[in-house]
C-alpha cells in the first residue's frame, strides 16, 4: 500500500473518530435549536413554533404567523443534529427568561410534537398538535418503513462520512441557504420518530389536534386514538402543508382557539 493510501486511510479514520467523539461528548452543541425572537413577548404571551421533518419554524409557518397575538419565538432545526431533549432543554431555558406570568402557548407541526408534547405535559402549557407524527405508529405503513430504512442506512453512513454529515446538502423549496438540511439532521429525525416513545398527553385540554384528510404520511385513525379526548378538527389538506393550505389551517386554529387568545 503506497504513501498516499495510507495518509487517506489516516485521515478518513481521523475524520470518523473525531466526530463520533464530538456527538459523545459536545451534548451542549449536539442537536440543539436555532432559537429566533421574531417578536418579543407581549401583552404578556409568548408562542413557541416548532416545525416538522424537513422543514423550519419560520417558514413553516409564514401564512398564520402574524395572525398570532403576543411574542413569537421560532425553533429552528440546525446543522448539528436533532436531539430532542437539546430542543427541550434550550426551550425551557429560553421560557424561563420570560416575565414572571407569561402564559406560554406551542404550535407544532408533525415531528416538531415530540418536543412539544412533553414540555406541555411537564407546565401545562397549551400545544396546538397540526398533523402529530411522535413515532412510527402514527405513520402509514409505506412510510413506517421508509423511516425505519432510512434511519439505519443514513445512521450508518453519517459514521462513515463523519464531519462531512454535517454539511448542509438538502436544500428546502423556496429557502434561503441557511434554512438547508444536513444529512445528520434528517437521519436524527427519522431515527427520533422511530426510536423514541410517544408521550402521551397528561391533560387532554391542554392538547389541541389538527388532523388533514388528505394526508399522505400518517395514519389518522391512530392519531384520534392516541389523542383520544383531546379536542381535534380535520381539515381538508395535505401534511402539515400550511403554506399551501393557509386558509384551512387557519380556520381549525380559529375553532380551536389559538388566535386572539
Amino acid at each position: 500500500m503506497g504513501i498516499l493510501a495510507k495518509a487517506l486511510i489516516i485521515l478518513l479514520a481521523m475524520n470518523i473518530l473525531s466526530c463520533i467523539a464530538f456527538r459523545a461528548i459536545c451534548v451542549l452543541d449536539y442537536g440543539k435549536p436555532n432559537m429566533i425572537c421574531y417578536r418579543e413577548t407581549t401583552d404578556n404571551r409568548m408562542t413557541y413554533i416548532i416545525a416538522g421533518n424537513m422543514g423550519q419554524a419560520d417558514e413553516a409557518s409564514a401564512k398564520i404567523v402574524d395572525d398570532i397575538v403576543g411574542g413569537i419565538t421560532f425553533v429552528n432545526f440546525s446543522n448539528v443534529g436533532y436531539q430532542p431533549n437539546q430542543f427541550v432543554n434550550y426551550i425551557m431555558r429560553d421560557r424561563r427568561a420570560l416575565p414572571e406570568g407569561t402564559e406560554v402557548t406551542f404550535v407544532a407541526i408533525s415531528l416538531g410534537n415530540q418536543v412539544g408534547q412533553f414540555i406541555s405535559n411537564r407546565t401545562s402549557d397549551t400545544l396546538y398538535a397540526i398533523n402529530p407524527c411522535m413515532g412510527t405508529k402514527f405513520l402509514n405503513t409505506p412510510m413506517k418503513a421508509a423511516c425505519i430504512s432510512a434511519s439505519v442506512v443514513g445512521e450508518l453512513l453519517n459514521v462513515a462520512l463523519g464531519w462531512l454529515s454535517f454539511v448542509p446538502v438538502f436544500n428546502l423549496a423556496d429557502s434561503p441557504p441557511t434554512h438547508d438540511y444536513s444529512l445528520e439532521t434528517l437521519i436524527n429525525q427519522f431515527s427520533a420518530i422511530w426510536l423514541l416513545p410517544a408521550a402521551c398527553p397528561d391533560n387532554p385540554d391542554l392538547t389541541k389536534v389538527v388532523i388533514s384528510n388528505q394526508d399522505e404520511l400518517l395514519n389518522n385513525a391512530v392519531i384520534e386514538e392516541f389523542f383520544a379526548g383531546c379536542e381535534i378538527v380535520r381539515i381538508e389538506a395535505k401534511h402539515g402543508s400550511i403554506n399551501n393550505y393557509p386558509e384551512e389551517y387557519r380556520a381549525a386554529l380559529i375553532e380551536l382557539g389559538l388566535f386572539g387568545k
